[in-house]
């Protein structure tokens, strides 16, 4: 299987760099308005500040985290 090494500073590593800090900045889920709020906003602009370089990838991976693990998180308490 062919592998991908991501350099230091290339868009990819960067891309995944910010994705990381992203997680972590909003995986506590609030149960509040504000929280929501903003960690909506932070997904979508992180999603988008990729797209132009990635396509859809980006989004699905915002999406993912908003939809996929935090609403879900969220929910249980």
């Amino acid at each position: 299987m062919a592998q991908q090494k991501f350099d230091k500073g290339s868009e990819e590593w960067m891309m995944f760099t910010e994705y990381w800090a992203l997680c972590q900045s909003v995986w506590q889920t609030e149960d509040s308005d504000e929280y929501w709020q903003e960690a909506i906003n932070k997904c979508k602009a992180f999603g988008e500040k990729y797209q132009g370089v990635f396509g859809d990838f980006s989004i699905w991976l915002a999406k993912s985290l908003l939809f996929g693990y935090l609403e879900k998180k969220g929910a249980k308490g």
